[in-house]
């Protein structure tokens, strides 16, 4: 039992590190893509085009 607590605990370490690692990057792609969401938007609002 106590393996499978150590393997959980390091997989959780693991992941925190990738999260932090890629933290800023991923927020940076986040705001990306909402601009992409938003021009999208724009666009089916004003002409009604369901196209991307």
């Amino acid at each position: 039992m106590i393996e499978i607590e150590n393997m959980i605990d390091e997989r959780q370490q693991k992941l925190r590190q990738i999260a932090d690692h890629y933290q800023e990057k991923q927020l940076w792609k986040l705001a990306e893509e909402c601009g992409e969401l938003v021009q999208a938007l724009s666009k089916h609002a004003l002409t009604g085009d369901k196209r991307p």
